[in-house]
């Protein structure tokens, strides 16, 4: 499952007891990877928690009261104060002296975007504002700021990292399914320019705080920096890059000749096509003519073109599948399969009578001449047992006997680049509990199920 990139650390992790780095050592590596001041944090980090705590409860008051979050946002983002002539405990500018900045981009488009409220709504929000402030000290903007409509509204207003207008755009070419959350990237920076934009203006940013910080560790909002709209609305940095095939014009001209099909060997003496962590994520190529001609992203790249390309049908770079079958013997690395020689599974649609999709359809016991390259596709595990390990903590142990080389688990997990890994695991290494995986160049797998708990003794027994 993909994964978004997360740059904001908004408290500082627990280390344990037994540490490698002091605070000070350690304070650094979080600020030179995330957007993370330890300077700062006291109130604003109790803020977003107790802001977090309370949200529930929030919504339920509001629903008892008839107050909804645009009331709220239009009372208190409203340029001119909708209920100066009521007489209220505490004026409005009460809600606003932390963390609040009216005349921003972001809040300009958010209270641009909601639908006017009822004079009575707003007067109950404000009641509501006032409140809240007197029981619990801290202004109810800290939960509306984090509210659904709030975030709904910055989603759609991602005009630079908009999602494609059609479906077509969106559905993946590997399962066909529309906005496949498996598939393609996540990406942090479109280019290099948004990357160097994003830390020009953290950099300016962090040396603004640092002159103008309080006692009680709040910048005050005066001096706050206000970043490029991208930035400053944190979770657009992630841009979602889908892996779908772009369709060919119709009555585009199509060689009809081609070259011999490449053979398996001239791949496996190609290990940018096998080797997994020498491949970037794969996307399917489009385009007339020959893909060596026309230099195509799959031939850039040193990989064979699959079935989702658009080349033309009798491109020399597509993989055929296997013919095991054919041959008398199962797919498997015992018998020299050409699809398990590639590091590849078995396909259905390519590899013919191989026994594919009856050994997927029927998820039986294999045995015999059946195919023994679909195991990740059948989605079967072994039988296996959680314990205490000799090695290191707890450890899976094998509840049945299993020979070097087969399938046991698949490795589940979040998709992140290698940045967020590199993130991640600044606080996981800490803590002893890093089980990060990798899956290609750019890509690494952060396991959530029991398979993060395989041990192995030698690497030729896994």
């Amino acid at each position: 499952m993909l994964a978004e990139n997360v740059v904001q650390l908004t408290y500082f992790p627990y280390r344990g007891d037994d540490n490698l780095l002091s605070n000070d050592q350690y304070e650094n590596e979080l600020s030179s990877r995330y957007d993370f001041n330890p300077r700062i944090g006291s109130v604003e980090i109790q803020r977003i928690s107790e802001a977090q705590q309370a949200l529930p409860y929030v919504e339920d008051v509001m629903q008892s009261i008839g107050v909804t979050y645009e009331a709220i946002l239009e009372y208190l983002l409203s340029p001119d104060d909708p209920c100066h002539h009521l007489d209220i405990p505490l004026p409005r500018e009460a809600s606003c002296n932390e963390d609040f900045d009216r005349d921003s981009r972001k809040w300009m488009i958010i209270y641009n975007s909601i639908r006017d409220s009822r004079d009575k709504e707003v007067q109950y929000a404000a009641m509501l504002c006032a409140s809240w402030k007197l029981i619990w000290g801290w202004s109810l903007w800290h939960v509306v700021k984090i509210s659904p409509p709030v975030e709904k509204v910055l989603r759609s207003a991602r005009r630079k990292y908009a999602r494609p207008e059609n479906i077509r755009q969106m559905t993946c070419c590997v399962c066909l399914l529309v906005d496949c959350n498996t598939h393609g990237e996540i990406l942090e920076f479109i280019d290099n320019e948004d990357e160097e934009e994003y830390e020009r203006a953290r950099f300016e940013a962090r040396e603004k705080e640092e002159r103008y910080i309080g006692a009680n560790g709040i910048v005050p909002t005066h001096v706050k920096l206000r970043l490029p709209w991208h930035i400053e609305n944190l979770n657009s940095i992630n841009h979602r890059k889908y892996m779908v095939s772009l369709p060919r014009p119709i009555g585009e001209r199509v060689p009809t000749e081609f070259p011999k099909k490449i053979s398996t060997m001239f791949w496996r003496r190609t290990p940018e096509s096998w080797d997994h962590y020498r491949r970037d994520p794969f996307y399917p190529c489009s385009h007339p003519g020959l893909c060596e001609d026309v230099k195509c992203s799959c031939w850039l790249a040193k990989v064979p073109c699959e079935k989702a390309c658009a080349c033309p049908g009798g491109c020399d770079r597509r993989i055929s599948g296997c013919k095991c079958a054919q041959k008398g013997r199962p797919c498997s690395n015992r018998e020299k399969c050409p699809c398990y020689a590639l590091n590849r599974e078995c396909d259905p649609d390519l590899c013919g009578k191989c026994g594919a999709k009856e050994v997927i359809l029927d998820r039986a016991d294999i045995h015999g001449d059946m195919c023994n390259n679909v195991m990740i596709r059948r989605n079967i595990p072994r039988k296996t047992h959680l314990g205490t390990s000799t090695i290191h903590g707890l450890g899976l142990f094998m509840g049945d006997d299993v020979q070097a080389g087969e399938y046991i688990g698949e490795y589940k997990g979040e998709i992140i680049t290698k940045a967020e890994a590199e993130r991640r695991a600044l606080i996981y290494d800490q803590r002893g509990t890093s089980y990060l995986f990798g899956l290609n160049n750019s890509k690494l797998v952060h396991c959530n199920d029991e398979t993060l708990f395989l041990i192995s003794l030698k690497q030729s027994k896994t």
